[in-house]
Parts: structure tokens; sequence; C-alpha cells
């Protein structure tokens, strides 16, 4: 069982998306456009597919091609109106071309069928969030607590239990939680070990780094730099900037790491310190401290899987 994002976001018909997305809802429908002009309103897949190479090419038929070749019943998917509230479907019937007036001014014509459920927005894990930055118009969301929560999601607004519970994995909190709700975990962690934050240092505009922390004890000064995703941090780099930060002064500032996968790469260095993402989800899902509902109500549901 697969789960995809899609964006709804019309270039043809009368190219407005809230058209578009209240025609979905209405039909209930997912999908995208590529239609033919003077067609048959409704085509197989062989009959499209020939006509629509012949008009716009065989390399900008890619998304339409993706969703029939990918997407099946019982698959999910999330959306999201423009508005940025999200949607999650489960697929009811696989791809159609559908051309009757409606579906061409929402330029909506390459679909497949689905049960749609409007969400709350402390339901949408940020891995989702992050996967809707691409432009491309449809991927897959290619990681398994994602799927899981999911398919949990999906049970509660069904009201039934359509993916059975036991065929889930236990979810891994990083990748329910967003980039901001990530730092804050990082900070509320450091403080409970002895670092002050500095409200004030948390900017938009650092370049180096998530905020300041200073020892309640030493009076140590420390930065703090988070990454969510896959992407590494590499200690080399950061003793680097910690020398720089260190330079003409005598502060001895220290820097932090977390990578939410401990994905950390070059030597280890003593003004460097790497987060164990086993201790910082240990702390999460163990300890009983007061967290933000921004985690809180992700740490809810990892430990209903633990202890049902």
């Amino acid at each position: 069982m697969s789960v995809f994002r899609i964006h709804i976001r019309p270039s043809g018909g009368v190219g407005d998306p809230r058209i578009s997305f209240e025609y979905c809802l209405q039909h209930g429908v997912l999908g995208m456009g590529w239609g033919l002009p003077e067609a048959e309103p409704a085509l197989n897949w062989d009959e499209y597919y020939e006509a629509a190479v012949a008009h716009y090419g065989r390399a900008d038929l890619a998304n339409v091609r993706y969703l029939h070749d990918n997407v099946q019943t019982d698959h999910l998917i999330w959306t999201r109106d423009t508005a940025g509230i999200y949607y999650l479907a489960r697929v009811v019937d696989t791809w159609r071309y559908v051309a009757n007036d409606q579906a061409v001014e929402a330029d909506i014509v390459n679909v497949v069928s689905c049960q749609i459920h409007r969400l709350q927005v402390d339901e949408v894990p940020g891995k989702v969030v992050a996967c809707f930055r691409p432009p491309r118009t449809i991927q897959a969301i290619r990681d398994n607590t994602i799927a899981a929560y999911s398919r949990l999601l999906w049970n509660l607004y069904a009201d039934i239990q359509h993916y059975p519970p036991e065929e889930q994995p236990i979810g891994d909190i990083f990748a329910l939680l967003d980039d901001k709700a990530t730092e804050d975990a990082v900070a509320i962690f450091l403080q409970l070990n002895g670092w002050l934050l500095v409200p004030g240092s948390r900017q938009a505009n650092n370049m180096g780094y998530e905020y300041i922390f200073i020892h309640r004890d030493t009076g140590q000064r420390a930065v703090v730099q988070v990454k969510t995703g896959h992407s590494a941090l590499n200690r080399d780099h950061w003793a680097t900037f910690a020398a720089q930060l260190n330079e003409g002064v005598d502060t001895n500032t220290r820097v932090f790491l977390f990578q939410s996968y401990g994905n950390y790469t070059g030597e280890q260095h003593p003004s460097v310190q790497c987060i164990d993402p086993d201790e910082l989800r240990d702390f999460l899902i163990c300890q009983n401290v007061p967290l933000p509902r921004s985690i809180s109500h992700w740490v809810d549901f990892v430990r209903a899987q633990v202890d049902p």
C-alpha cells in the first residue's frame, strides 16, 4: 500500500484552483489536467495516451503516466486546498479520463475516484507538509511512519478498521514532527539539562544556527543547529564555525547538533556535541515532561501504538 501527495494546480480550463478543488470534492475525485481538445468525453488508457503523446509529447505526460501506473485502489492521497487546509483521500477506483464540461473547466480530466476527508491542522505530520514544497504535481511519500499514520488516521475518520492496526509499524516521532516542532523538542531537552534558552536569539534571519543557550551553572554559551529529513550535519564544518565564534574572545562557545536520523559526518571535536536521536526520542516518549501541543499530539500517537 502506498501513500501519495497531489497538488491541485490547474493550468488549463479557467485556471482557478478554487474551482478545481471544489470540483474534486463535489465529484469525489483527485487528479490533474492534460486534456485533449475535441476528444471523446471518455477514453480508455491506450486511446488517451496515444492521442495525448501526439498532442503534448511523451515527456509532458509524466505526471499522468505516474497517476495511471502507480495509484491503485486503497492507496491513500494527501492534498490541500488554496486556503492551506489538508485532506486525506482513499482511492476507490483507478485512473479514468473524464472530459465533460465541468471537468474541462476545472482542468481535472485524468482522475482517480476517492473518498475524501477534511483534516484538522494538528493532524498533518511535518513530513507531509514538507512534501508539498516541491512543485511536481504528484509524488509518493516514501516513509513507513507516514504510511502507518495515514492508515490509522483513515481508520479513525472512516470509523472502521479499513487498514488492520496490527499491520502498522510503530511510528518514528521524528517523521511526524515538523522542523519547528523538532527545534522546540531540542530546546526543551537542553533546557531540562541545564541550558537556558535566550528567546531573542531565535530569529528567522540567523545565518548559521537556530538559537543561543547559556548554561545556568557555568555561564558557557552554546549555539544549536537542527536538521530534519536526511540532510547530513558535518562536525568538521561546525568545529570551524565554533572556532570563528570564539576567535578573539574568551567565551568557549560550543555547538550542539541534532539530525533526526543521526546522520552526522566528519571527525569528533571537543567543541561540537551531537545529540543522539535515540536519546531525544526516549526523552519525548518515555519521560513525563510537559510539552507543547505541536509535539504532545504526536507523542500521544506513538505511545498509543506502543501501549494500545
